[in-house]
């Protein structure tokens, strides 16, 4: 039995106790799923714990299991696309019925991904609106941003500032991950055919025995960082750090760079600390928030980025950036972790600790 604590909710400890929410339903009849209360006494059977996975699909190139979205109201295909840490260009190989008209998506449509993020489990909601709430705060209840909230209403909410007491929100929800999918590192952990980074006049090396990576990440790490010397006259070189060792394997303390297939780079910064052959922790003082975004930019171009883990204020600076200098905002949608909040995993670029000094490139 599980009780109810206060400010939980069915999803949360659906998601805690690492079932589905229609199991809780189900072994609960009569429960309304947005009208539990505190003290209240569920009854939640908690599965033995297993190692079961999908087996990763030949459409997937087995980087993943296949899985089906099924679109909510008010998504779009960037949207969704960064909800699964794709592109959407990967959406529209997959699902040949979406290339005439990629914004023409309706309820209930399923998609086809590969996802590199996890899929979750999605329950509707319906909130009613206590009082001293507001359409910021209930958002925030359900870990979404406002303009997702808005968007579930399907247009039946003209002003959400002006919310009346005991007026009903639809809210759809996250819970537990997918059965079946999980994270990790795929693969044997080593390399095989690995190839050393040489020098360049376009970046530093921070270690060149720990410089080792396949020869596709050799090759598209060095197109990136000529690219971006190349677009932007004067600008410092780049400061890569590691890479992987010479035959691959654990490389504490990094959790990854096993496989040949992960690079950190540093950022790049102005004034004292530009061109400094060192990781420096990036500030709003001392960033070159220009030239980031130009070399995230490049390697983002190579088409062989599956995500770019960054401290989540640099994410920040880089989109205002962006969208001010006219990134459209599909694309800056389906790129981007920010603004949906620090425990969202959303996006390419998307947060891990220990980031704030440097950005961390996974290719494909």
């Amino acid at each position: 039995m599980h009780t109810v604590e206060r400010g939980e909710t069915l999803v949360a400890i659906a998601s805690e106790r690492g079932v589905r929410l229609g199991e809780i339903l189900r072994d609960n009849p009569g429960l309304e799923p947005d009208a539990i209360r505190e003290g209240q006494s569920l009854l939640v059977c908690v599965p033995r714990p297993h190692r079961h996975r999908a087996r990763a699909a030949k459409i997937c190139d087995k980087r993943s299991p296949l899985h089906r979205h099924e679109v909510v109201p008010g998504e779009w295909l960037a949207e969704i696309a960064s909800r699964y840490g794709v592109r959407k260009r990967d959406l529209l190989r997959l699902n040949a019925d979406l290339r005439s008209n990629p914004d023409l998506l309706r309820t209930g449509q399923m998609i086809r991904v590969c996802p590199d993020i996890a899929p979750r489990e999605r329950v509707k909601l319906r909130h009613t609106v206590q009082r001293g709430e507001t359409f910021v705060s209930i958002a925030k209840r359900y870990d979404l941003n406002p303009r997702q909230l808005l968007r579930f209403q399907e247009g039946r909410l003209r002003n959400p500032d002006r919310l009346r007491l005991g007026q009903v929100l639809v809210v759809w929800k996250d819970g537990g991950i997918v059965s079946g999918f999980g994270s990790g590192e795929r693969g044997t952990g080593l390399l095989t055919g690995g190839i050393q980074l040489p020098s360049s006049h376009h970046y530093t090396l921070k270690n060149p025995r720990l410089a080792w990576g396949t020869p596709l990440t050799i090759r598209l790490l060095q197109r990136a960082t000529a690219s971006y010397r190349r677009n932007n006259r004067g600008a410092p070189t780049v400061h890569i750090g590691d890479l992987s060792r010479r035959h691959g394997g654990r490389f504490p303390p990094h959790k990854s760079h096993r496989t040949g297939e992960d690079v950190d780079v540093g950022y790049i910064h102005s004034g004292r600390h530009a061109g400094l052959p060192r990781f420096i922790r990036a500030t709003k003082d001392n960033l070159d928030v220009r030239r980031t975004w130009a070399l995230v930019r490049s390697f983002l171009r190579t088409g062989h980025v599956r995500y770019i883990f960054m401290d989540y204020r640099v994410q920040r600076w880089l989109y205002e950036y962006a969208k001010r200098h006219g990134t459209p905002q599909g694309t800056l949608d389906e790129l981007f972790q920010y603004p949906r909040g620090r425990g969202r995993a959303y996006g390419i670029i998307r947060e891990d600790p220990g980031h704030d000094d440097h950005f961390h490139v996974r290719f494909q």
